[in-house]
């Protein structure tokens, strides 16, 4: 049976870094950056970091999963926009 992380996730903060839960609170990602200088280590910086998941968490919304307070015509909805999308950027030679 296929492990289900249950819609919406969300970031916390924590030291270095950042983590992203699922609704039930199970840990599914930790992301760190550095607040100096991110070259001298190659990491990256606390502002990406945060951007890396924040764009993680959305993934249930992207990947057309409905959230448990989701109608079926959003969940829908999300998925043609995501297709769209898809279609749009492969047109002009940018592949995802």
């Amino acid at each position: 049976m296929p492990r289900r992380f249950p819609a919406p996730w969300k970031v916390e903060r924590i030291p270095g870094g950042f983590k992203v839960l699922d609704a039930e609170g199970q840990s599914l990602a930790y992301v760190y950056g550095v607040e100096g200088d991110p070259t001298i280590a190659k990491t990256l910086t606390l502002d990406e970091a945060r951007r890396l998941a924040s764009n993680i968490a959305k993934l249930p919304v992207l990947l057309g999963q409905a959230r448990p307070d989701d109608s079926l015509q959003a969940e829908s909805n999300l998925s043609d926009e995501r297709h769209q999308a898809e279609d749009i950027r492969a047109s002009v030679g940018q592949f995802v």
